[in-house]
């Protein structure tokens, strides 16, 4: 991906159909016909559909931001700045999944417990602060009463509720591209998205450096037609990358999971990248290889 990328003009409904199907499908498929792989490993099913979902839901939520129709006037165009935001999210997911994919019963642990240990550290700071107040009692009992829960299903050891630092976090993008045990394309894969997916939407979320310019710019100064172009090709841009990660997550768990959704994503590939140059380097970089 370079600053040159550009996307030509692309009527969505040649793709709007077919890319929600695909996501409603890879959707129900993991839910309702569980692949064997992931029920082989006790919390899989539950960890890959919410990802699923999570990138589902946020993509939805730019889709509509972005939308030119329906007609709303409380849509307003510069909503079209947090798109970067929210695709953070996405890249997060499709990161998710090529790191827990790499050793799926091991990952699928550390994930896990790395979300009891988050769940005990927050509720130590809920009854350091709050544990004083009479008010504050029974919502602190049920959500003890909620992580010994977590306790027992993820298996924490006696060592481990002690001292939760003993568990390790769940990595962030940068984290895992370091990981010693990830195989050199996953390696070679996160560090491309981390440098041309991640970075500039973590600045965009951080309202730091040049994150903060893209946003900022549109917003400050009288309307113009100048301004109202720009805008105009963020949300193009937002539009195509939003896609572009989904269609990437879809067929990230296609590769792992064998859904039966291969021919459809290929199709959506293929004519997603006759507009979006970016997509079509995503997809010759991994998942022309993949599907």
């Amino acid at each position: 991906m370079t600053e040159a990328s550009t996307t030509n003009s692309c009527d969505w409904r040649l793709v709007g159909e077919k890319f929600d199907r695909l996501l409603v499908a890879a959707s129900n498929l993991i839910e309702r016909n569980t692949p064997t792989r992931l029920l082989r490993v006790e919390g899989a099913d539950m960890l890959v559909l919410s990802q699923l979902r999570i990138a589902i839901n946020t993509c939805d939520a730019i889709r509509y931001l972005i939308a030119h129709k329906p007609p709303d006037p409380d849509r307003r165009p510069q909503f079209v700045l947090v798109s970067p935001v929210l695709e953070r999210s996405i890249v997060d997911v499709l990161c998710n999944l090529i790191f827990l994919f790499n050793d799926l019963e091991a990952n699928t642990s550390r994930y896990w417990k790395a979300t009891w240990r988050e769940h005990t550290e927050e509720h130590s700071r809920f009854e350091k602060t709050y544990g004083h107040l009479p008010q504050w009692a029974e919502w602190l009992s049920g959500r003890q009463t909620f992580i010994a829960k977590m306790k027992t299903a993820h298996k924490i050891t006696s060592g481990e509720e002690a001292k939760p630092n003993l568990i390790p976090y769940w990595p962030i993008p940068n984290q895992m591209a370091r990981n010693a045990d990830l195989c050199d394309k996953r390696r070679d894969f996160l560090q491309y998205l981390i440098d041309w997916y991640y970075r500039i939407r973590s600045s965009a979320a951080h309202a730091s450096g040049r994150g903060m310019l893209n946003h900022a710019v549109p917003l400050i100064g009288d309307e113009s037609k100048e301004r109202a172009d720009l805008l105009e090709q963020t949300r193009s841009e937002n539009m195509f990358a939003s896609v572009t990660l989904m269609l990437a997550v879809v067929s990230e768990l296609e590769s792992e999971l064998n859904l039966g959704l291969a021919e459809r994503a290929l199709y959506l590939w293929t004519l997603v990248g006759e507009y979006c140059p970016d997509a079509k380097e995503v997809y010759e970089r991994r998942y022309q290889a993949l599907l």
